[in-house]
Formats: C-alpha cells, sequence, structure tokens
C-alpha cells in the first residue's frame, strides 16, 4: 500500500483516539467538579518547528529535497486527473525529501531521530506501525504530526521508512476528514 493511504488512514484513526500523553485527573470541591488536564512529561524529546526538523534532514547525505509551492502546485492541479484534482485543490504547498538513496546508517540514524521530535505548535507525534503489508519484507512506520484548526487539517507532517522507504512530507492547506478518508480509500491515492 503507498505511503500516502497508510498516513491517511492514521490520522483518520488519529481523530478517533482520545488526546495523547494526557490524564485527566476530577476533583471534587464542594458541589462542584473541576477536571484538570495534566501533560505527561515527555522524556528525550527535541522540540522544533517543522522548518528545523526539513532543514536537518535535508542535510542528509544523498537526501533529495523537493518543494512545491503553489504556483507548481497550481500547474499540477491543471494536469491531474479529474478524481485527483479534488484533493489537489485542497493542498495550497508540499515538501518532500526522500531518504530512499541515503545510506542504511542514516535511515537508521533518521529512524532513531525522529522518534524523539516533537514539533512545536502540532499536535503531539503518532506513531503507526504496518504488519499487514502485502509486501512481507517491508514493515511500514510512520510517525504522523498535523495542525488542526477547528474541523480542518491546515498541515500534516508524515514521516515513514521501511526497508524501501524513507521519507519526510508536509502538506499544507485546508484538508477535511472527509478528504482525506477519500484518500485513504483510494480516490487520489496516486496523488503523491
Amino acid at each position: 500500500m503507498k505511503t500516502i493511504q497508510w498516513f491517511v488512514l492514521c490520522v483518520v484513526a488519529l481523530f478517533a483516539i482520545p488526546t495523547v500523553n494526557a490524564q485527566e485527573v476530577i476533583e471534587e470541591s464542594n458541589d462542584n467538579i473541576t477536571t484538570v488536564i495534566e501533560e505527561a512529561q515527555t522524556h528525550n524529546a527535541i522540540y522544533m518547528s517543522e522548518d528545523e526538523l526539513f532543514d536537518t534532514v535535508k542535510e542528509y547525505n544523498k537526501a533529495e529535497y523537493i518543494e512545491i509551492n503553489s504556483f507548481m502546485m497550481g500547474m499540477a492541479k491543471m494536469m491531474a486527473p479529474r478524481e485527483e484534482r479534488a484533493f489537489l485543490n485542497k493542498i495550497k504547498t508540499m515538501r518532500i525529501i526522500d531518504l530512499t538513496p541515503c545510506s542504511e546508517a542514516d535511515k537508521a540514524r533518521f529512524a532513531e531521530f525522529i522518534s524523539t521530535v516533537e514539533l512545536t505548535s502540532f499536535d503531539p507525534g503518532v506513531d503507526e506501525f504496518d504488519d499487514d503489508d502485502e509486501d512481507e519484507d517491508e514493515d511500514e512506520k510512520m510517525r504522523i504530526y498535523i495542525k488542526i484548526k477547528g474541523e480542518t487539517v491546515t498541515c500534516m507532517v508524515v514521516a515513514s521508512w521501511g526497508e524501501k522507504d524513507c521519507t519526510l512530507i508536509q502538506l499544507n492547506g485546508k484538508m477535511s476528514i472527509s478528504d482525506l478518508e477519500a484518500v485513504a480509500n483510494g480516490a487520489g491515492s496516486s496523488v503523491i
């Protein structure tokens, strides 16, 4: 299954999962009930912006960096098949770092590094692992970060790595949950 389908499935699952790294404590005072949310301590976490993350990762030896600005996205939208155009209209810009050509040591370093990164102004990263892939030799692993404004996903950063794939992708735009579900179900699955 393509990487884009897995990260979209993971994002959809994220909305169905309760808040990660939070513990709810209820205190009773007279007749009032107060709910306090305590953030769990994340040990060894590295906090950075998405720009700092991309600047760090694109320095890996043989990493291939592609940035698709709004003009290039407009050109891609005009040439895309009709069923994919609807999803592409939701995306303003995109950044991709392909680490597949990098050495195995660099890929392992990336996997270790990304597991400790928390992006500022994003929801906490969620780890997903694919054990049921059609290719039994490949176990796809992912870390997903999303930025939500109301009911809209405005930014999504997905790091994926496995035996064959190793990528870091950022999508900026205005995507709804139904848009992400459509991609997960195969409509527009060849977008990325």
